[in-house]
């Protein structure tokens, strides 16, 4: 009976091709084919580094179809490496499955350390970094990701995510419109060329960040609420809640209650009932 071969998961450059450590390329050497989002990317690379290896396709549209094929490949000896376009696989990128599968079958997975942009803004926000959220992509449906938002908007944690330039300018309107007016860090283009870390509040991004300028690759990093702000949160919820009580007893409506604490606490009164009343 052969012996199992194993998975490297490798991280591989950002941008920049000098950020390739000796490790990558000792492994994507070693092993006996590569599985990539896209071969026109992967290939750059190889050939930048003077390497020659199959290359499989593996993205998010064949993943489900193509695991079980390439974990018995690895069952019955082979070593594969799983790379994405940039960047560590799995994060906001293929993998998952491949992974799941490989501890099923008790495959060694190893993996090859490499940038990852979300991290890298982190660094450089100037926000803290000893505790954060990192929400990838956001989903499209609204409902998710308000559900995520408003799970989130009351931590104290730097929160990050990426988006696409062209829908740049809609998130972080509705990133305000949930948020608030927070500092934020955006980095663009990170390790390329054209880097960028712009700083300051999500309501002055469109005036010192110009429509021509939105290309690329965004992270977004943002301010965690302060503590102090989040006390006084916590306070004004305790005091609705008292509110509420109080007025209860007087027999009014639901609908009467939210009308009236919505003047007092500047609060709508649709958010009062559908947070305090049902």
């Amino acid at each position: 009976m052969s012996l199992k071969g194993k998975i490297y998961l490798c991280g591989t450059p950002i941008g920049n091709l000098d950020d390739i450590s000796f490790r990558l390329i000792n492994t994507l050497k070693n092993v006996d084919f590569i599985l990539c989002e896209d071969t026109r990317n992967t290939i750059k690379i190889l050939n930048h580094l003077s390497i020659s290896k199959p290359l499989y396709s593996y993205h998010s549209y064949n993943e489900n179809i193509k695991t079980e094929f390439f974990i018995n490949q690895v069952l019955n000896g082979k070593n594969i490496a799983l790379v994405s376009d940039a960047g560590m696989p799995l994060i906001s990128d293929p993998g998952f499955p491949l992974v799941k599968m490989a501890i099923e079958n008790d495959i060694e997975l190893i993996p090859v350390s490499g940038p990852s942009a979300f991290l890298l803004n982190l660094v450089v926000s100037g926000f803290p970094s000893n505790i954060f959220i990192f929400i990838g992509f956001l989903p499209n449906e609204k409902s998710k990701r308000d559900k995520i938002f408003n799970d989130i908007k009351n931590l104290e944690f730097t929160i990050i995510l990426y988006e696409a330039p062209h829908k740049i300018e809609k998130t972080l309107d509705y990133i305000y419109s949930i948020l608030g007016d927070r500092n934020i860090c955006i980095g663009k283009e990170i390790t390329k060329k054209h880097e960028n870390f712009w700083r300051g509040k999500i309501s002055e991004f469109k005036n010192k960040y110009p429509k021509n300028k939105i290309k690329g690759e965004f992270c977004i990093a943002i301010e965690g609420i302060s503590k102090e702000k989040n006390d006084n949160i916590f306070l004004q919820i305790d005091n609705l809640n008292k509110e509420i009580e109080s007025l209860k007893r007087e027999n009014l409506t639901k609908k009467e209650i939210a009308k009236i604490l919505s003047k007092k606490f500047d609060l709508s009164s649709k958010e009062i009932y559908n947070k305090f009343l049902i």
